[in-house]
């Protein structure tokens, strides 16, 4: 069942149980600053409602930032 939930969050995968985020850094971003192409973070939830939540919550401010 945690399985299917992954996969139904973009941008998200499963560690050890542990939901974590991965996000893409824009090349033209990495170019400017010494950023990763990749960014990941723990969600730090076992939760796929709360891991969605939050992927929402980080989703919707990298709109409005960038």
């Amino acid at each position: 069942m945690q399985q299917n939930e992954q996969r139904k969050l973009k941008h998200t995968y499963l560690r050890n149980g542990i939901y974590y985020l991965c996000l893409r850094v824009p090349s033209i971003v990495r170019d400017f600053t010494k950023l990763p192409q990749f960014i990941r973070f723990s969600l730090r939830t076992r939760s796929p409602k709360q891991a969605r939540q939050t992927v929402q919550e980080c989703c919707s401010y990298k709109k409005f930032v960038g």
